[in-house]
């Protein structure tokens, strides 16, 4: 499954990589920067690696990573919906 999953994600950053550098716009460059921390994470399940960083794993702080880098996206995705008919 992770295979599967690298593999999506991978797919998902190469698309929203060349949206960015078609558009130049800064919220293609955060959804990309998700899918890199998605693509590295699951590139580490899948080679079976773990590394421990100041006592914690890779594999989570690059999930969390992702979960912020997410939660960011949305959140500007969702004021420029709100601020767009102002």
């Amino acid at each position: 499954m992770e295979l599967f999953f690298l593999l999506l994600f991978s797919v998902h950053l190469v698309a929203f990589a060349l949206l960015y550098v078609k558009n130049r716009q800064s919220k293609d460059l955060l959804v990309c920067a998700v899918f890199v921390a998605l693509s590295a994470f699951y590139g580490l399940r899948v080679a079976a690696f773990d590394l421990q960083v100041m006592g914690l794993s890779l594999q989570s702080m690059l999930r969390v990573t992702a979960w912020l880098l997410a939660a960011a996206s949305l959140s500007w995705m969702g004021f420029r919906y709100l601020n767009r008919n102002r």
